[in-house]
């Protein structure tokens, strides 16, 4: 996609360098560098439809001035350059043929791609490459709710949490919903320990002893508590959980997927136009 942006810039340029912008007489002129016309038609669609009357003239003034110092260096490069480093017709052929390729096999991929990718097929690409998902951090599951100090329900949290998590995760969550400050439940998802610590005011020196030591957690900050339970963890350099790099196969497979629906358009581009003599080698 970075490729295909600057293709178009540069198509764009060169195009533009190419383009004479001669006096004409039905249009309303707005600038001239030389015997270039810069016209208010041109201006169309420059400013956004919620800009404010003087951030508008900002923004057309800014693009005249613009548009006049590239025509003056323009008209410069013209006068310094000799004409074979003027000559950008190999340049714009070699641009705008990948530009239709790139924009042909991107429909193909469009129209013939199948996007559904199974739980068997991640699975089966997970298990066949699962020493290429080595955690580079440590991820938790867990849960969290931010309560008043001051709430009759601090004593019930802390009892239900130290108890049985499990067992009483429906009631916490429904005290959570109606009573807490904020809260979050990242239970079936797995999140990165440093993410989940800088929201919350926990300070961790040895992150392996922490969680190894720590399933729930109670912290104090006036006038709130904190209650912290770690339903899960993995440790960086272990092995991630499927759950946690699915999305990541699932790009994989339909790059794959993509790369070889356009071999196989290639070759049968190429193997109909032998079979018609389209082509022959001298």
């Amino acid at each position: 996609m970075r490729f295909l942006q600057l293709s178009f810039f540069i198509l764009a340029f060169l195009l533009n360098s190419c383009d004479n912008n001669r006096f004409l007489p039905s249009e309303q002129a707005v600038a001239r560098v030389y015997g270039n016309y810069l016209y208010a038609s041109e201006l169309a669609g420059i400013v956004p439809m919620d800009a404010t009357p003087a951030d508008s003239q900002a923004i057309v003034n800014s693009y005249i001035n613009n548009w006049i110092k590239n025509q003056l260096l323009l008209q410069q490069a013209e006068k310094n350059l000799p004409n074979e480093k003027k000559d950008f017709s190999v340049q714009l052929r070699d641009y705008r043929n990948s530009l239709i390729i790139y924009a042909y096999e991107s429909e193909l991929i469009r129209q013939n791609l199948d996007t559904t990718v199974s739980d068997f097929e991640l699975e089966t690409y997970y298990q066949t490459n699962i020493n290429n998902f080595i955690l580079k951090e440590d991820i938790v599951q867990f849960f969290y709710i931010k309560m008043r100090a001051e709430s009759s329900l601090v004593p019930v949290i802390r009892k239900f949490l130290k108890k049985n998590f499990e067992h009483h995760q429906d009631s916490l969550t429904r005290i959570a919903l109606n009573y807490s400050e904020d809260y979050a439940l990242i239970t079936e998802e797995w999140i990165p320990l440093t993410r989940f610590v800088s929201k919350v005011p926990l300070q961790i020196d040895d992150s392996k002893s922490f969680l190894e030591q720590n399933t729930f957690k109670e912290i104090e900050e006036d006038p709130f508590i904190h209650f912290i339970y770690f339903t899960s963890f993995r440790l960086k350099g272990t092995t991630a959980p499927l759950s946690f790099v699915k999305d990541n196969i699932r790009l994989i497979i339909l790059n794959k997927r993509k790369k070889e629906l356009i071999r196989e358009m290639h070759q049968e581009i190429y193997d109909q136009a032998g079979n018609n003599n389209d082509f022959e080698y001298f």
